[in-house]
């Protein structure tokens, strides 16, 4: 898996080492105080969530494995995550843009981000709330639910 995941060593701290830039976007600073999350903590969830795919019993992602391009938007921080699940189930590599499109869209701020990615937020529950919007097939979404 490591190899399928380029790593920017200009931008991501090693601890973000699954998650790269591509065109360096602007990132806003959260202001003092704020609670809003980083662009640094917002990069080690995601790689935490493509780690936790990796995990997943091969069988079981192929089964359930759904070829789409994704896209994360956080408007907060004014990125994109863009991404690929592979036909294996597997993420490829993550980049950090300003801008993107894909097969399957979703924005969360980025605590709600961190929040859904540590279990900590139900998707259901921040779906409802407005905390998390999704562009995608009803098919694409009960098999992306089964591999998460």
């Amino acid at each position: 898996m490591a190899g399928r995941v380029a790593r920017d060593e200009g931008t991501a701290p090693a601890s973000c080492s699954r998650v790269a830039s591509r065109g360096a976007p602007q990132v806003r600073a959260p202001a003092e105080g704020s609670g809003l999350a980083t662009l640094e903590q917002c990069q080690q969830a995601v790689a935490s969530l493509v780690d936790r795919l990796a995990d997943v019993d091969p069988d079981i992602r192929r089964k359930y494995a759904v070829e789409r391009t994704l896209a994360c938007r956080v408007p907060d921080l004014e990125v994109v995550f863009l991404a690929r699940f592979e036909e294996d189930g597997t993420i490829g590599e993550v980049t950090v843009a300003d801008a993107g499109t894909a097969q399957v869209r979703v924005a969360a701020s980025s605590d709600d981000l961190i929040a859904l990615i540590e279990g900590r937020l139900a998707a259901p529950t921040a779906w409802a709330t407005g905390r998390l919007k999704i562009d995608a097939s009803m098919l694409d979404l009960l098999k992306l639910r089964a591999l998460l």
